[in-house]
C-alpha cells in the first residue's frame, strides 16, 4: 500500500485522471481519498488498464445514471459533492463519459476568488511597492522572498486552472475557441472598438443590427471582443443576440448552429459571452436565441447578480482602503504616495461603481421590455 499527496487535486482534474489511469497500469489501484488531507491511497495488485473521472454533483440521486452504469462506469468513492467514479476500460473505447458541467462551473467559482484576490493583491501591494521601488531607484526590492513566493504562487494557480478548463472543454467536443472565420471579404475592413460591451450587451446588439442596415457586415471579433470588423456591402437584416453562460453545456452550441445560428464569438476569459448572428428576410419579425421571455429576464439577472458579486467585494475593499487613506491624512500629510493612492483608489471605486450600475440598469430595460 502506498499513499500520494495532492494538495491542489481539484486545480487540475483531468491531469488527475490521467495519473490515476497511469497508477493503474502501473498495478496501483485507488483504495480511498482523504479529501481533508489530501491522500490518495492505493493497494498493489496486478496492472489493468482504468478510466478515471472526477464529478462534482450536488443531486440526491448522484451522477451515476443508467446510462452510465450501463457503459461500466462505477463509484470509486465520494466526498460531500466531489465523486470520483471509474471504469475498467480504456479511454478510447468508452462511448459515454460522465457530464463536466458541474466541475467546470466550479472550476470557475475558483477562477473567481483567485482573480478578486490578484486584483487585490495587485492594486493594494504590488503597485505601491512598485512605486516606491522606482522612486528609491532600487527594484531589487521587489525580489523579495515573500513577494517572489507569492508572484509564483499566484502564477501556478492561474495557470493550472486555465490549462485545467481548455483541456476540460476540449473534451467535451468544444471546438468553439478556434471558430473558422474563413478569408477575409475583399477590400479594406472598416474597424470599430468597443470597451465594456458586456455591461449593456443589448446595447452592443442594437449597435450591431444598426451597422448591418447601414450595410456593415460584421466578418470578425478579436479574441478578447474589443475590436470589431466590418465589411462595406449591401443593407440587410440580420438579429444579433449577445449570450452569457457561466459553464456552457455540451450541446449548446451545437443546437443553436441547428436552428441557423452563426457563431461569430466566443470568449476565453471567467465569462463565456457568446455572439450569435441570423439573417432574417424584411417583413419576417426577427428571430429569437431564445423565445421566452421569463428566460430572457433570468438570463439578464444571472448576468448582473454574477458580476454584482465579482466586483461588489472589491468596491467594499477599496472603499475601506480609501477610507484609511483619508483617515491618515492629518499625520502623514500629502505626500506622493497618499497622493497617488487616493487618486487610485477613486478610479477603481467609479469604475467598479459604474459597472454594477449599467448591468442593473441593463437587467431593468429587459425587466420592462418583458412587462414585468
Amino acid at each position: 500500500m502506498i499513499k500520494k499527496f495532492r494538495p491542489l487535486w481539484n486545480l487540475d482534474v483531468d491531469n488527475m485522471e490521467k495519473w490515476l489511469s497511469r497508477m493503474a497500469t502501473r498495478g496501483y489501484h485507488l483504495e480511498k481519498i482523504n479529501f481533508i488531507t489530501r491522500v490518495f491511497v492505493f493497494a498493489e495488485g496486478t496492472p489493468r488498464e482504468a478510466t478515471y473521472r472526477f464529478v462534482y454533483d450536488g443531486t440526491p440521486e448522484g451522477p451515476l445514471s443508467r446510462s452510465l452504469v450501463n457503459h461500466g462506469w462505477r463509484q470509486a468513492c465520494q466526498h460531500k459533492k466531489w465523486y470520483l467514479l471509474f471504469n475498467p476500460a480504456p479511454e478510447n473505447k468508452i462511448r459515454v463519459f460522465p457530464a463536466r458541467d458541474d466541475v467546470l462551473r466550479h472550476t470557475r467559482v475558483i477562477m473567481y476568488v483567485l482573480g478578486a484576490i490578484t486584483l487585490l493583491y495587485a492594486f493594494t501591494s504590488f503597485v505601491p511597492l512598485l512605486l516606491i521601488s522606482l522612486a528609491m531607484g532600487n527594484l531589487l526590492s521587489l525580489l523579495h522572498p515573500t513577494n517572489v513566493i507569492i508572484y509564483a504562487l499566484i502564477i501556478y494557480l492561474w495557470i493550472k486552472l486555465i490549462g485545467s478548463q481548455r483541456r476540460m472543454f476540449a473534451q467535451q467536443g468544444d471546438l468553439n475557441r478556434k471558430i473558422a472565420t474563413g478569408a477575409p471579404p475583399p477590400g479594406k475592413p472598416i474597424i470599430k472598438w468597443k470597451l465594456g460591451w458586456q455591461y449593456s450587451p443589448d446595447k452592443l446588439e442594437q449597435w450591431l443590427e444598426n451597422m448591418e442596415l447601414q450595410g456593415y457586415h460584421l466578418y470578425r471579433i478579436s479574441g478578447l471582443g474589443l475590436r470589431f470588423w466590418f465589411s462595406r456591402g449591401i443593407p440587410r437584416r440580420v438579429k444579433y443576440c449577445v449570450d452569457f453562460q457561466l459553464s456552457p453545456s455540451p450541446g449548446y452550441f451545437h443546437i443553436h448552429r441547428e436552428t441557423g445560428w452563426k457563431l461569430l464569438f466566443t470568449s476565453r476569459g471567467f465569462d463565456r459571452w457568446s455572439i450569435w448572428s441570423k439573417e432574417y428576410p424584411e417583413g419576417e419579425k426577427p428571430p429569437r436565441l431564445y423565445s421566452d421571455g421569463a428566460h430572457l429576464l433570468k438570463h439578464a439577472r444571472r448576468i448582473a447578480v454574477t458580476h454584482t458579486l465579482l466586483f461588489a467585494p472589491l468596491l467594499v475593499l477599496f472603499a475601506i482602503n480609501l477610507n484609511l487613506n483619508l483617515h491618515g491624512l492629518p499625520d502623514r500629510g500629502t505626500d506622493g504616495l497618499f497622493l497617488f493612492n487616493t487618486i487610485l483608489f477613486c478610479l477603481v471605486l467609479a469604475s467598479f461603481g459604474s459597472i454594477i450600475i449599467r448591468i442593473w440598469l441593463y437587467y431593468r430595460r429587459q425587466k420592462v421590455s418583458a412587462g414585468k
